[in-house]
C-alpha cells in the first residue's frame, strides 16, 4: 500500500471511537522522541493552544481532533498512517503499558503490504472463488497469523541467543554467519 493510500486509510479508520487511541500514541511517539508541543504546532501550521489542547494529557479536556489536524500531526512527528493506526489496536495497552509504543514500527512494518499479499495468495489458489472467502474465516486467520509471528519471534530471538553464546566461546559459526545468521 503506497502513503497515498494509508493517508486514505487512515482518514476512513479515524471516527470518533479511533482518535482517543491515536492521541494517546502522538502524545507518548513526541515524549520518546522528544518532540514539544510547540516544535509540532511550528511544523504543522496548528495554533499552539489548539495543538496543547488536543494533546492534553487529561483525556476529557482534550479538543476533538480533526482528521485533517491528525494527519499534519502524525507526519510532521515522524510517524506513519500504519503508526497511527495500530496505536488504536493497541490504544489500551499503550495506557498501561508505555514501553508497548516500541513495537509500532515492527506492526505497522507488517501491516504495510499486507493485505495485498493476501490478497495475492488467495488469488493464486486454483479453483477458488474470492467470494468463498467469508468474514467467519477472518478470526481464526487472524489467531493463526499472530500465533505465527509470535513462534517466528521467539525462534529469531533463540538464534540470537546461541550466536551470542557461541560469540562468547569464540566459536567459528560467530564469525561466519554474523552478519546474516540472526535474519527471521
Amino acid at each position: 500500500m503506497n502513503s497515498s493510500a494509508a493517508s486514505f486509510a487512515f482518514k476512513e479508520a479515524t471516527d470518533a471511537n479511533y482518535i482517543p487511541g491515536i492521541v494517546d500514541t502522538i502524545i507518548l511517539y513526541a515524549r520518546k522522541n522528544r518532540i514539544s508541543k510547540r516544535q509540532i504546532s511550528s511544523l504543522t501550521g496548528i495554533n499552539k493552544a489548539r495543538i496543547q489542547r488536543i494533546l492534553s494529557d487529561n483525556q476529557s479536556a482534550r479538543y476533538e481532533a480533526r482528521i485533517s489536524e491528525l494527519d499534519r500531526i502524525v507526519k510532521a512527528i515522524g510517524m506513519s498512517s500504519y503508526d497511527a493506526l495500530v496505536s488504536e489496536e493497541i490504544g489500551e495497552m499503550i495506557q498501561e503499558e508505555a514501553d508497548i509504543i516500541e513495537l509500532l514500527p515492527f506492526l505497522s512494518n507488517i501491516l504495510n503490504g499486507l493485505v495485498s499479499e493476501i490478497a495475492c495468495e488467495i488469488r493464486s489458489i486454483d479453483g477458488i472463488a474470492l467470494g468463498a472467502c467469508k468474514t467467519v474465516h477472518a478470526e481464526a486467520m487472524r489467531k493463526r497469523l499472530a500465533k505465527l509471528v509470535g513462534h517466528e519471534m521467539r525462534r529469531f530471538f533463540e538464534r540470537q541467543e546461541a550466536l551470542y553464546a557461541d560469540m562468547e566461546q569464540g566459536g567459528t559459526r560467530a564469525r561466519i554467519y554474523s552478519s546474516y545468521a540472526c535474519a527471521p
